[in-house]
């Protein structure tokens, strides 16, 4: 089946690969069009689906996470040509982005490197573990993404399949559609209070271990400065330990605008701000979490037998990682095998935060 008889978000097709359509919103989301174009493109063509957008434009984080999941080609109008948004590459025609190699010597755009005035922006990444248990329930993250970073007053949580997120929040209701929905379901995140938004995602996959909770938000707080991000990292990652199971969690600071929306130019790279290494992975690299704790400023949290390594990782530039990278040395150095091995053994990296069942090629229809 042709894909412009399947679908009317299908504008035009790019030789025998690309199946376009164009994105004209001043910000663009993961509407309900757009997440069943990219299923149909996918689905009745093979096509690669080509996003065209303006130059004007942002997207939002949920956006950008989950095209990309989808093997989609993001570009932007550049004049006479087109831009990749990741990236820069500039060339005259689409086609230039789906051969091997473009007719026309390839180059940076300019307008790509522009600097556009922005705020701070953090980033929660968090794998949290459930039991393949009936009494299972997901969202609890959420809400202590909000409990942490959001000003004192009252918070409006709200998800959906789709962008805008529109549904009250519900964790029951959340979790009985990602039962029926296994094995594995996209949805959006919104939340909104005074100074305070934050947007993003969580899919909920089976895996061989139970069910993963993976949540990605981006946060934006426009009046607080930037040395209460550490402080508020950290008491995220303490609640997580206390209160779920979490398997990872990464804290990161970037740039983008108010509404958490990102420029479709060049990002500021994202820097570490904390981390939490969980009791399965510290299990696997064979560490005394005490030590690796005391090693980095860093502290031991968690219930019972369920300890997790909480690392503060705040660098002065942007970009620099270093402090992270100091930590997988330690890792390394004091464990009986190394995180390389840990995320390269099939089994392991399968199920692993962020891994292939948390970051499919081909995210669930109605993504």
């Amino acid at each position: 089946m042709a894909v412009r008889a399947a679908h009317h978000y299908y504008d035009a097709q790019s030789g025998d690969t690309g199946a376009v359509t164009f994105l004209d919103s001043a910000v663009v989301g993961f509407d309900e069009g757009l997440s069943d174009f990219l299923s149909a493109v996918r689905r009745t063509s093979g096509r690669v689906p080509v996003l065209i957008l303006s130059d004007s434009a942002r997207i939002t984080p949920a956006f950008d996470r989950l095209t990309e999941m989808a093997g989609a080609l993001s570009l932007i109008r550049d004049g006479g040509g087109y831009r990749l948004m990741r990236g820069g590459l500039w060339a005259p025609r689409v086609a230039d982005f789906l051969t091997q190699g473009p007719t026309s010597a390839p180059s940076i755009s300019p307008r790509h490197l522009i600097r556009r005035p922005l705020v701070d922006v953090l980033y929660v990444s968090a794998s949290l573990y459930h039991p393949a248990k009936a009494s299972a329930m997901v969202g609890r993250s959420v809400e202590l993404i909000a409990e942490a970073f959001a000003p004192a007053g009252e918070v409006s949580f709200s998800w959906g399949r789709y962008e805008p997120a529109g549904a009250a929040w519900d964790r029951a209701g959340i979790t009985s559609l990602a039962r029926r929905k296994m094995p594995a379901i996209d949805l959006t995140i919104a939340l909104h209070g005074e100074g305070f938004t934050a947007t993003g995602t969580m899919s909920v996959n089976r895996t061989r271990l139970g069910i993963e909770e993976y949540v990605e938000l981006a946060i934006a707080v426009p009046g607080r400065g930037a040395s209460e991000h550490e402080p508020r990292a950290l008491a995220l990652l303490r609640a997580l330990s206390q209160e779920t199971r979490p398997q990872f969690a990464l804290v990161t600071r970037t740039k983008g605008f108010p509404d958490t929306s990102l420029p479709t130019s060049a990002r500021v790279p994202a820097s570490p701000v904390a981390i939490l290494v969980g009791r399965a992975g510290l299990k696997q690299l064979g560490v005394n979490p005490s030590a690796v704790a005391e090693h980095h400023g860093g502290t031991v949290e968690g219930v019972g037998k369920r300890l997790n390594l909480v690392v503060p990782l705040t660098a002065a530039a942007p970009g620099d990682w270093a402090p992270l990278i100091q930590l997988i040395k330690t890792l390394d150095e004091e464990g009986t095998t190394t995180v390389a091995r840990v995320l390269g053994h099939s089994d392991q990296a399968e199920s692993a935060p962020g891994g292939p069942e948390s970051r499919r090629t081909n995210p669930a229809s109605g993504a």
